[in-house]
C-alpha cells in the first residue's frame, strides 16, 4: 500500500528531472544570466526535496507538485527567452547590411534599431533577471556595429573625395569638355568603391551616401557666361 501511494511521484519526480536536464542542455550561454532566478528556484525546491521523507505522502505530494511548477516555470521563460534572442540576432546582423533609408524591399537602418528596441522591451516585460547588466551587453554590441560600418563610411567618403577627385583633376587637362562630360556621367552610373557596379560591391549600403565628383566648366558664349553642366544636375 504504502509503495502504491509514492509510485506516482516517484514517476512524476523522474520525469521533473529529466526535463530540468533537457533544460539545462538546451539554453544558450548568453541567456543564462536571464533565467538565473528562475533556475536558483528550481534548485530551491531540489534542496527542500532532499529533507522530505519518502513516508511522509503528503510532504512528498507538496514536494514534487512545486517541483514540477518551477520546471514547468523554467521551461516557458526559456522557450519565450531563446525565441525572442533569435529574433534579435537575426536584427543585429542586419544592422552591417540594412539600406540607412528605406528601399521597396529592405528595412532600412532605423527601423532595426527600433525592433531591437522592441525586442527588449518584450524582454524587460518578461519577468527577466540582470536585464540592466545584459543590456548594457547589447548595446556595446550595438554600438560597436555601428562603429565599424560608420568606418566603412568614411572610408567611403576618403575614396571618392581623394582618389576620384585626383583622378578627375589629372584628366582635366586631357579630355575636352564634351568628353569630360560624359565621363562624368559614367561616374554618376557607377559606385564609388573601385568603380563597379553598385551591385556588385554587396549589400553596405555605404555607396549610396557619395556620388562621384562633377566637374563645373564656365564657359562664355557670345559674351555670355554659362556654367557647363547646369548646377541644377549636380
Amino acid at each position: 500500500p504504502k509503495v502504491k501511494r509514492i509510485y506516482p511521484f516517484a514517476v512524476t519526480l523522474k520525469e521533473v528531472v529529466r526535463t530540468y536536464g533537457q533544460i539545462e542542455g538546451t539554453v544558450r550561454p548568453e541567456l543564462r544570466p536571464l533565467l538565473s532566478s528562475h533556475k536558483r528556484d528550481v534548485q530551491h525546491h531540489i534542496s527542500q526535496g532532499f529533507q522530505v521523507q519518502w513516508q511522509s505522502a503528503i510532504k512528498l505530494e507538496g514536494c514534487v507538485r512545486n517541483l514540477a511548477a518551477a520546471v514547468t516555470t523554467y521551461q516557458g521563460k526559456a522557450q519565450e527567452a531563446t525565441a525572442l534572442y533569435a529574433r534579435l540576432e537575426e536584427r543585429l546582423e542586419r544592422l552591417g547590411t540594412c539600406p540607412l533609408v528605406p528601399t521597396a524591399d529592405r528595412t532600412a537602418l532605423r527601423d532595426v534599431l527600433e525592433d531591437i528596441q522592441g525586442i527588449l522591451d518584450k524582454f524587460s516585460l518578461g519577468s527577466f533577471s540582470n536585464m540592466e547588466s545584459w543590456v548594457a551587453e547589447l548595446d556595446q554590441t550595438v554600438e560597436d556595429k555601428l562603429l565599424s560600418r560608420m568606418g566603412r563610411m568614411v572610408d567611403a567618403w576618403l575614396r571618392v573625395f581623394g582618389v576620384e577627385l585626383a583622378a578627375g583633376e589629372d584628366q582635366a587637362l586631357a579630355a575636352s569638355p564634351a568628353q569630360r562630360r560624359r565621363q562624368q556621367r559614367r561616374r554618376r552610373q557607377q559606385s564609388v568603391l573601385g568603380g563597379q557596379p553598385a551591385a556588385a560591391v554587396g549589400e553596405e549600403f555605404e555607396s549610396d551616401l557619395v556620388m562621384a565628383p562633377i566637374i563645373h566648366e564656365v564657359v562664355m558664349r557670345d559674351q555670355v557666361l554659362t556654367v557647363v553642366p547646369p548646377v541644377q544636375e549636380s
